[in-house]
């Protein structure tokens, strides 16, 4: 389980590994939420966007790339790199190339 607290400190973000969702409960009283992602799961963090909006998620279901997506408080998901890994010894070490998609790389 992975857990974040937003910039505000109004939501707590909650994921556990394995499932495509991001629960979102309110400090300030509101009902609590969950953003299910498709296509996505096995969370290995969560981090919010300094404005409170959005987070930061990694997915790994595979084992063999990482991606970092960005998430709305909508659910609106969006990859925003990735990471191809090579078995090692028993243990994953990134390649040294990450790829980033042109829709989110800014000069």
């Amino acid at each position: 389980m992975n857990s974040g607290l937003s910039p505000d400190g109004k939501i707590l973000a909650i994921t556990k590994s394995g499932e495509n969702r991001i629960r979102l409960l309110s400090l300030s009283g509101e009902p609590a939420r969950e953003l299910v992602l498709k296509n996505w799961n096995t969370f290995s963090s969560v981090d919010w966007a300094a404005d409170s909006r959005g987070l930061f998620v990694t997915s790994n279901p595979t084992g063999w790339r990482s991606s970092l997506l960005y998430v709305d408080l909508n659910g609106k998901t969006r990859s925003v790199a990735s990471q191809e890994c090579v078995a090692y010894l028993g243990n994953r070490i990134p390649k040294r190339k990450v790829r980033r998609h042109p829709s989110t790389h800014h000069e």
